[in-house]
Protein backbone atom coordinates (compact mmCIF):
# COMPACT_ATOMS: atom_id res chain seq x y z
CA UNK A 1 0.00 0.00 0.00
CA UNK A 2 1.68 3.56 -0.78
CA UNK A 3 1.70 5.83 2.12
CA UNK A 4 -0.92 8.95 0.90
CA UNK A 5 1.23 11.63 2.50
CA UNK A 6 4.35 12.83 5.12
CA UNK A 7 3.25 11.85 8.87
CA UNK A 8 3.78 13.97 11.70
CA UNK A 9 7.34 12.33 12.57
CA UNK A 10 8.44 12.72 8.68
CA UNK A 11 7.39 16.33 8.54
CA UNK A 12 9.11 16.81 12.00
CA UNK A 13 12.58 15.38 10.50
CA UNK A 14 12.49 17.83 7.81
CA UNK A 15 12.45 20.13 10.19
CA UNK A 16 14.32 18.96 13.30
CA UNK A 17 11.21 19.22 15.41
CA UNK A 18 9.32 16.29 17.28
CA UNK A 19 6.16 14.54 15.99
CA UNK A 20 4.22 16.34 19.14
CA UNK A 21 6.09 19.77 18.31
CA UNK A 22 4.47 19.42 14.40
CA UNK A 23 1.29 18.45 15.41
CA UNK A 24 0.89 21.18 17.67
CA UNK A 25 2.42 23.60 15.17
CA UNK A 26 -0.30 22.32 12.67
CA UNK A 27 -2.83 22.85 15.32
CA UNK A 28 -1.50 26.52 16.25
CA UNK A 29 -1.96 27.67 12.49
CA UNK A 30 -5.23 25.69 12.02
CA UNK A 31 -5.19 23.05 9.91
CA UNK A 32 -6.37 20.43 12.70
CA UNK A 33 -7.92 20.14 15.89
CA UNK A 34 -7.73 17.96 19.19
CA UNK A 35 -11.50 16.60 19.77
CA UNK A 36 -11.93 14.06 22.77
CA UNK A 37 -8.00 13.27 22.71
CA UNK A 38 -7.77 12.42 18.91
CA UNK A 39 -6.37 14.90 16.02
CA UNK A 40 -8.97 16.24 13.70
CA UNK A 41 -8.54 17.99 10.41
CA UNK A 42 -10.82 21.73 10.09
CA UNK A 43 -11.72 22.53 6.60
CA UNK A 44 -8.45 24.04 6.18
CA UNK A 45 -6.37 20.76 6.85
CA UNK A 46 -8.70 19.06 4.85
CA UNK A 47 -7.21 20.86 1.38
CA UNK A 48 -3.79 19.51 2.23
CA UNK A 49 -4.25 16.60 4.07
CA UNK A 50 -5.98 12.93 4.85
CA UNK A 51 -7.13 10.88 7.16
CA UNK A 52 -6.83 7.04 7.25
CA UNK A 53 -8.30 4.10 9.44
CA UNK A 54 -5.54 2.74 11.06
CA UNK A 55 -6.12 -0.86 13.23
CA UNK A 56 -3.70 -2.94 15.78
CA UNK A 57 -4.17 -6.59 15.47
CA UNK A 58 -2.37 -6.99 18.54
CA UNK A 59 -5.52 -8.92 20.39
CA UNK A 60 -7.44 -8.86 22.75
CA UNK A 61 -6.32 -5.14 23.11
CA UNK A 62 -7.08 -4.35 19.10
CA UNK A 63 -7.40 -0.39 18.85
CA UNK A 64 -8.19 1.62 15.61
CA UNK A 65 -7.58 5.18 15.38
CA UNK A 66 -7.59 7.72 12.24
CA UNK A 67 -3.43 8.38 10.78
CA UNK A 68 -2.91 11.59 9.42
CA UNK A 69 -1.30 11.78 6.45
CA UNK A 70 -0.05 15.44 5.01
CA UNK A 71 -0.01 15.80 1.30
CA UNK A 72 4.23 17.54 0.27
CA UNK A 73 2.79 20.36 0.00
CA UNK A 74 1.96 21.03 3.57
CA UNK A 75 5.83 22.62 4.18
CA UNK A 76 4.87 25.28 1.55
CA UNK A 77 1.60 26.83 3.20
CA UNK A 78 2.94 25.92 6.86
CA UNK A 79 4.75 28.22 8.86
CA UNK A 80 7.84 26.79 9.91
CA UNK A 81 10.06 29.32 11.08
CA UNK A 82 12.04 29.27 14.16
CA UNK A 83 9.54 31.59 15.61
CA UNK A 84 6.57 29.36 14.53
CA UNK A 85 8.62 26.27 16.27
CA UNK A 86 9.52 28.20 19.56
CA UNK A 87 5.53 29.25 20.31
CA UNK A 88 4.97 25.53 19.24
CA UNK A 89 6.87 24.01 21.95
CA UNK A 90 6.35 26.92 24.53
CA UNK A 91 2.48 25.66 23.43
CA UNK A 92 3.39 21.95 24.73
CA UNK A 93 5.04 23.06 27.45
CA UNK A 94 1.77 24.83 29.01
CA UNK A 95 -0.32 21.68 27.67
CA UNK A 96 2.23 19.63 30.04
CA UNK A 97 2.06 21.75 32.72
CA UNK A 98 -1.96 22.00 32.28
CA UNK A 99 -1.94 17.88 32.48
CA UNK A 100 0.40 17.86 35.18
CA UNK A 101 -1.97 19.22 37.43
CA UNK A 102 -5.18 17.99 36.39
CA UNK A 103 -3.56 14.48 37.19
CA UNK A 104 -2.42 15.56 40.81
CA UNK A 105 -6.07 17.08 41.17
CA UNK A 106 -7.76 13.71 39.92
CA UNK A 107 -5.04 11.95 41.88
CA UNK A 108 -6.43 13.86 45.19
CA UNK A 109 -9.99 13.23 44.50
CA UNK A 110 -9.01 9.49 44.17
CA UNK A 111 -7.64 9.31 46.94
CA UNK A 112 -10.36 11.68 49.24
CA UNK A 113 -12.80 9.38 47.34
CA UNK A 114 -10.87 5.92 49.07
CA UNK A 115 -10.19 7.28 52.22
CA UNK A 116 -14.37 8.36 52.84
CA UNK A 117 -15.60 4.91 51.61
CA UNK A 118 -13.29 3.63 53.95
CA UNK A 119 -14.10 5.84 57.35
CA UNK A 120 -18.19 5.54 56.28
CA UNK A 121 -17.30 1.15 56.20
CA UNK A 122 -15.53 2.23 59.57
CA UNK A 123 -18.64 4.23 61.23
CA UNK A 124 -20.66 0.92 59.54
CA UNK A 125 -18.59 -1.75 61.28
CA UNK A 126 -18.80 0.41 64.58
CA UNK A 127 -22.17 -0.58 64.85
CA UNK A 128 -23.59 -3.87 65.08
CA UNK A 129 -26.32 -4.88 62.94
CA UNK A 130 -29.07 -5.49 65.50
CA UNK A 131 -28.62 -2.04 66.30
CA UNK A 132 -28.88 0.07 63.03
CA UNK A 133 -31.98 1.77 62.51
CA UNK A 134 -32.24 4.84 59.51
CA UNK A 135 -28.59 4.77 59.55
CA UNK A 136 -27.51 7.33 56.76
CA UNK A 137 -23.66 7.75 56.55
CA UNK A 138 -22.98 11.51 55.32
CA UNK A 139 -19.18 11.75 53.23
CA UNK A 140 -17.82 14.53 51.61
CA UNK A 141 -14.80 16.65 51.16
CA UNK A 142 -13.57 19.10 53.69
CA UNK A 143 -12.29 22.32 52.11
CA UNK A 144 -8.84 21.19 52.54
CA UNK A 145 -9.63 18.15 50.58
CA UNK A 146 -9.88 15.63 53.44
CA UNK A 147 -12.41 13.02 53.60
CA UNK A 148 -14.89 13.96 56.35
CA UNK A 149 -17.35 11.28 57.06
CA UNK A 150 -20.21 11.89 59.70
CA UNK A 151 -23.14 9.39 60.97
CA UNK A 152 -26.80 10.25 61.33
CA UNK A 153 -29.26 8.45 62.84
CA UNK A 154 -27.42 5.51 64.95
CA UNK A 155 -29.41 4.20 67.03
CA UNK A 156 -28.60 1.33 69.67
CA UNK A 157 -30.97 -0.51 71.74
CA UNK A 158 -29.68 -2.57 74.83
CA UNK A 159 -30.59 -5.88 72.98
CA UNK A 160 -28.03 -4.62 70.34
CA UNK A 161 -25.67 -3.71 73.35
CA UNK A 162 -25.86 -7.23 74.42
CA UNK A 163 -25.58 -8.80 70.92
CA UNK A 164 -22.78 -6.19 70.43
CA UNK A 165 -20.34 -7.66 73.62
CA UNK A 166 -21.82 -11.03 72.97
CA UNK A 167 -19.42 -11.02 69.66
CA UNK A 168 -17.09 -9.63 71.62
CA UNK A 169 -17.02 -12.26 74.57
CA UNK A 170 -18.63 -15.62 73.10
CA UNK A 171 -18.54 -17.04 76.59
CA UNK A 172 -21.15 -14.38 77.62
CA UNK A 173 -24.94 -15.62 77.00
CA UNK A 174 -27.14 -13.73 75.01
CA UNK A 175 -30.24 -13.19 75.88
CA UNK A 176 -33.81 -11.49 73.32
CA UNK A 177 -36.34 -9.32 74.73
CA UNK A 178 -39.86 -10.10 75.06
CA UNK A 179 -41.91 -8.37 72.60
CA UNK A 180 -43.99 -6.17 74.96
CA UNK A 181 -47.54 -7.01 75.96
CA UNK A 182 -50.34 -5.14 74.36
CA UNK A 183 -51.09 -3.17 77.18
CA UNK A 184 -47.84 -1.40 77.44
CA UNK A 185 -47.95 -0.87 73.77
CA UNK A 186 -51.59 0.67 73.70
CA UNK A 187 -51.10 1.94 77.69
CA UNK A 188 -54.62 0.78 78.18
CA UNK A 189 -55.44 -0.30 81.89
CA UNK A 190 -57.85 -2.70 80.98
CA UNK A 191 -57.26 -6.56 80.53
Amino acid sequence: MVKPGLAAVEIGRALGASAREVNRLLQDQGFQEKVNGAWTLTAKGAEHAVQVLKTSSNLPQAKSWDATYWRDGILDVLDTSAEALAHARAGLQVDRAAQSAQLQVDRAKADAAFLASRAARQLQDAVPTSGRLNTVAVVGLGLVGVAVATAVGFVVVPSAKRAWNARRDPQQPTTTPEPPSERAVDGSDEE
